[in-house]
């Protein structure tokens, strides 16, 4: 992990490095689950666990591993996707 880190903070990140995933989603809201907690995969970052639909809202919850992403960071993602989420045009296909 601290190589990894070393090797961000220089720019110097090898195409072997970036192989496989750094952050993950888990959707169990089309069956109907309203929230839920995600374990993190492997050498992932982080991971959303997307919730069903309820009074046309969707439960999101961030789990992070705070060794790589600190929480000033996983809130200002959070309020990003809020605000996306929040804009009826940012779903809509762009032609």
């Amino acid at each position: 992990m601290h190589a990894l880190k070393a090797a961000v903070k220089k720019g110097a990140v090898t195409l072997e490095q970036m192989r496989g995933s750094t952050f993950g989603l888990s959707n169990l809201g089309m069956t109907g689950i309203e929230r839920f907690d995600a374990m993190i995969n492997g050498k992932d970052c982080g991971i959303a666990a997307i919730g069903s639909t309820i009074n046309d809202k969707i439960a999101v919850t961030l789990t992070i591993d705070h060794r790589i992403v600190n929480g000033y960071q996983a809130a200002a993602f959070m309020q990003t996707l809020k605000s996306l989420a929040a804009d009826p045009l940012f779903f809509k296909e762009q032609l």
